[in-house]
């Protein structure tokens, strides 16, 4: 602490977590799905067991490359690329196949 220099510990309990595997959830029920969806089209709130789960990000995995869409407290979406330094915000893109909803 700054105002009494002595030292403070602060635990945090992480929150539940909720990862869907899209590539294997489509793949055993789609039989035409074609790999691409709107992220406006994917669900902010999902309820289970009455535990409500809010969309956070989406991770996209192509081999050797990842990319991840995330929201932040001001509800402003930004992609994030491995390939690049910059983040990019972003309003509605499309997410092709290789996804993980968290």
């Amino acid at each position: 602490c700054k105002t009494c220099q002595s030292t403070v510990e602060i635990k945090r309990k992480p929150n539940s977590y909720l990862f869907i595997d899209t590539e294997f959830f489509f793949q055993q029920n789609e039989t035409r799905y074609s790999g691409v969806t709107m992220l406006s089209n994917i669900p902010e709130k999902i309820v289970i067991n009455n535990e409500i789960y809010v969309l956070s990000g989406i991770v996209r995995n192509i081999p050797g490359h990842f990319t991840a869409f995330c929201r932040n407290t001001a509800g402003v979406r930004a992609e994030h690329d491995d390939m690049s330094r910059k983040l990019r915000t972003i309003k509605n893109p499309h997410v092709t196949k290789g996804y993980m909803i968290i």
